[in-house]
């Protein structure tokens, strides 16, 4: 599936390693490019950098 701006949206997988062996602690359906926020607030953000944002 893609968003607005033709890219992708995906379903994510936090995964952990185990023994050597992957196991999936848990699955993030349909992310896309602004993790979720509404499209305006992400961009009114800035680009992200060492100071922003501020901890």
């Amino acid at each position: 599936m893609l968003d607005d701006n033709r890219q992708a949206v995906v379903d994510m997988y936090l995964r952990r390693v185990e023994d050597g062996a992957q196991k999936t602690i848990e699955t993030l359906p349909k992310v896309n490019a602004t993790l979720g926020f509404d499209r305006d607030e992400y961009i009114a953000q800035g680009s992200f950098s060492r100071d922003n944002p501020s901890c």
